[in-house]
Parts: C-alpha cells; sequence; structure tokens
C-alpha cells in the first residue's frame, strides 16, 4: 500500500513539474496561438540575449512561418509573466507590481505609459476597496442601531 502511495505522489509530482518551468516555476500554458502544444520555458544562448529566459510554442521553429505549421508564439520571461497576469493565470498584488515596474522603469524596460496605467488601476483599487468598507461600517452601524432602538 505505501508503494502505490509513493508511486502516486511521485506520478503527481511529475505531472506538476511538467505544467510550470523549472526556472521560474510560471505555468507552461496551452499555447495561444495554435492551441495544439504546452509551451516551453528555455533559455536564450545567442549573444545579444545570452541567459534570458523565454517562452515558446514547440511548433514556433525558426524558418517555419504558420502558413507552412509552424506557430510564432514567443515571449520573453517578464513579457510572457505580463500574459498570465493579463489571463488571470497568476495573481499579483498591485502594489507588488508597481513597485517591480517603477525598479524596471529606472532601468529603462517599462514605457512610462504602462507604468501610469499600472499606478492608476492600483488607485482606483484602493478607493474601490475603501468604498466598500466605508458601506460596511455604515451598514454594521445602522443595524447595531436598530438593535439598540428595538430593545
Amino acid at each position: 500500500m505505501a508503494s502505490t502511495c509513493s508511486r502516486s505522489s511521485a506520478l503527481r509530482a511529475q505531472e506538476v513539474s511538467s505544467v510550470v518551468g523549472k526556472e521560474t516555476g510560471f505555468p507552461l500554458i496551452q499555447c495561444t496561438s495554435c492551441g495544439l502544444a504546452r509551451v516551453v520555458e528555455l533559455r536564450a544562448w545567442t549573444e545579444g540575449n545570452h541567459g534570458r529566459i523565454f517562452f515558446k510554442c514547440p511548433r514556433n521553429i525558426q524558418g517555419v512561418g504558420p502558413a507552412h505549421g509552424g506557430c510564432g508564439f514567443f515571449y520573453w520571461q517578464k513579457d510572457y509573466f505580463h500574459e498570465l497576469v493579463k489571463m488571470r493565470k497568476i495573481s499579483v498584488h498591485q502594489d507588488l507590481l508597481i513597485d517591480w515596474c517603477e525598479d524596471e522603469a529606472v532601468l529603462g524596460h517599462v514605457p512610462d505609459w504602462k507604468l501610469t496605467s499600472i499606478d492608476t488601476e492600483a488607485k482606483i483599487d484602493v478607493v474601490i476597496r475603501t468604498v466598500k468598507m466605508l458601506f460596511f461600517m455604515v451598514f454594521v452601524g445602522v443595524v447595531v442601531g436598530i438593535m439598540y432602538a428595538l430593545k
């Protein structure tokens, strides 16, 4: 019985490791361009991008375009991360995302309009949460007032 449990645990661990990138831990999603394969995580060894991590469809073969059965899915790690957030495959607290984008902006990687957009969305989220909390507090106050009045 113990060997069966350990074998099934090992199989589950193997399944999990095959659906997330080994280096980033990002989920390896079904290709959104062709839908025929799960994307793979790789490391570039070209001179200009040596060591950078990227994600691509296994059907994305250099020199083979979509017209000839290839696929165009390709993202560098940062862009793939943003796609996963947009697709709601992973969630990130807005404050952490803003901090990360500000760091990237200092390095010159994020356009100012993206930073402004993310900052605006985060501020809107804060306002919405504040209004909800105020509404809840007023509701509780009214209920307690009614209970006190009926006593």
